[in-house]
């Protein structure tokens, strides 16, 4: 009995002496993201550890990268959330199965729905817009109703894009084909072609420039590059508006399927969807915040578009073309005045197999033949003939 009673004193002893575990005991969540600026999101998420008692660490690489990591269940450690910096990103790793369902009521209460995945895997964290710049000694804002009407004839010689490398252009082209169908979008942007005053610029800052030089009368520029980035000088002859419906760029996270811990990777998310978080963390990265609750009076949300899906094509169900053309919105693409390489590059339903072999062949056909033959456009747009 007095040995017992010893043995239950020496443990209540040992037990007092024991410490809880520490933050730096606790494992980190493990975030996969693409920042030029490595420091910043390290701060940003120490809000977060002092809030909660979770450390956050941040694996940087390429955006592609980061992506094809989590598809690939590459990387050690592996991912507790992807941060992507597009809806290319985010919504190849849904659908390859790479997320799991965020299950978040505060997410559906803090993001409208066209800033979620339609599966609920992935929710935006801030967005961007694309805006049309223009020379106000030359145009008003009622010449740009929509991005299609830089396809009109008025902005000859006028227009400037940025490379078709980007993301945000190739989003944009494919959001025209969602709205228009292959062939109208097709003409659109071979009509932004003919206009072009200068070749693509490499980046959207250097186009910016090139704007607010002079060279450029009018320009496609994302609203990080043409607004929010940019001091308001009222003396400037360069204003921007923003077509109706606007075309978005976001970043988006979602949780990792083989996330070693989900709810607290589903707890930062949360967290980075409040509004105090969103509003500093937008007008850090000079986007919008996702969260409507956190945009100011100057920050007027544009008419957002619910997320639609576009699939693919299906293995095999468009001989030699299948494999290439199911890559179509997942690596970048040319703005190309052939008009075959551009239907080419447009092509991303299987439905437009047939119809693409049978209309490539009679192109052919007429091009043997020297005919000049032109394509059935929208009302308010130039007849566009291959050359």
């Amino acid at each position: 009995m007095r040995i017992l009673l010893l043995a239950c004193c020496v443990i209540a002893v040992a037990s007092c002496g024991e410490k809880a575990p520490t933050t730096d005991q606790v494992e980190a969540i493990v975030v996969y993201a693409s920042y030029a600026d490595e420091a910043y999101l390290p701060g940003l998420f120490e809000g977060f550890t002092n809030e909660s008692g979770i450390r956050v660490s941040v694996r940087y690489a390429d955006a592609e990268k980061i992506v094809e990591n989590v598809i690939e269940k590459r990387g050690s450690p592996p991912a507790d959330v992807l941060l992507a910096d597009s809806v290319d990103g985010i919504w190849r790793a849904g659908d390859a199965g790479a997320l799991l369902p965020l299950l978040s009521e505060r997410v559906e209460e803090r993001v409208p729905a066209q800033l979620r995945g339609p599966d609920g895997y992935w929710t935006a964290i801030a967005f961007r817009t694309t805006q049309i710049l223009f020379d106000t000694q030359k145009f008003s804002a009622a010449d740009f109703g929509r991005y299609e009407d830089l396809a009109q004839p008025q902005f000859k010689n006028m227009l400037c894009l940025s490379s078709s490398s980007l993301a945000v252009n190739r989003s944009l082209i494919a959001n025209l084909i969602r709205i228009h169908g292959r062939r109208p979008a097709e003409i659109i942007v071979r009509g932004w072609m003919q206009n072009l005053a200068l070749p693509p610029y490499k980046t959207e800052t250097d186009l910016l420039q090139a704007i607010h030089s002079g060279t450029c009368a009018v320009g496609l520029v994302s609203s990080s590059e043409s607004g929010l980035r940019q001091p308001r000088d009222e003396a400037s002859r360069i204003a921007a508006v923003t077509p109706s419906p606007a075309h978005l760029s976001i970043e988006a996270a979602g949780v990792n399927r083989h996330a070693r811990q989900p709810e607290a990777a589903r707890a930062l998310i949360d967290w980075l969807v409040s509004a105090a978080v969103q509003e500093r963390h937008a007008a850090a990265i000079a986007m919008y915040p996702a969260n409507a609750a956190a945009r100011g009076p100057d920050m007027a949300p544009p008419q957002l578009q619910r997320t639609r899906r576009i699939q693919p094509p299906v293995k095999g169900t468009c001989p030699r073309r299948s494999n290439w053309a199911g890559r179509m919105l997942q690596r970048p693409f040319g703005w190309t005045k052939t008009r075959l390489g551009l239907r080419s590059a447009l092509l991303t339903d299987s439905s437009d197999c047939d119809s693409l072999t049978t209309e490539t062949a009679a192109l052919r056909s007429r091009r043997s033949k020297r005919r000049r033959a032109v394509a059935v456009e929208p009302a308010g747009y130039v007849p566009v003939c291959p050359r």
